[in-house]
């Protein structure tokens, strides 16, 4: 099962290696969709498939009976990131944001209800990279 999320993490990792590589560090993980050009209107939405999929499986078998919606729930909205690709005009904008945003706020409920401990920790380091982010901004 734990080969899963080393599939999902393997992938993630080489697709920022090749994009902070091509292109120094992106704005965000969506706006490589564009870095990339034409290669980039099929490659994302293949790399959110390809994390959401296998973190689905594992987490719907580890997770507990009553909290598998959230385990559903949140890949399901990873997947309608990439599907939702093309965040810049209009429309698909405004689902490739909700999507990404409840994506983020399941992962939390997730986290808290079945891995209480490890909730503490994603509640302070977030806010550290949030801040970082913010103060960052426009100076890169």
């Amino acid at each position: 099962m734990e080969g899963f999320i080393i599939f999902s993490a393997i992938f993630f990792i080489a697709y920022n290696a090749l994009s902070f590589y091509l292109f120094d560090v992106p704005k965000s993980l969506s706006e490589t969709f564009y870095l990339y050009g034409n290669v980039g209107k099929w490659l994302f939405p293949i790399l959110m498939i390809a994390i959401a999929f296998p973190i689905m499986i594992f987490s719907l078998e580890i997770t507990p009976s009553p909290y598998k919606g959230f385990a559903f729930t949140c890949p399901a909205c990873l997947i309608l990131v990439g599907v939702a690709s093309m965040f810049k005009e209009g429309f698909v904008r405004n689902v490739h944001f909700a999507a990404a945003g409840i994506c983020a706020a399941l992962a939390f409920c997730w986290i808290g209800f079945v891995y209480p401990k490890g909730f503490y920790c994603t509640a302070i380091i977030t806010p550290i990279f949030l801040l970082c982010g913010w103060f960052m901004k426009g100076h890169t």
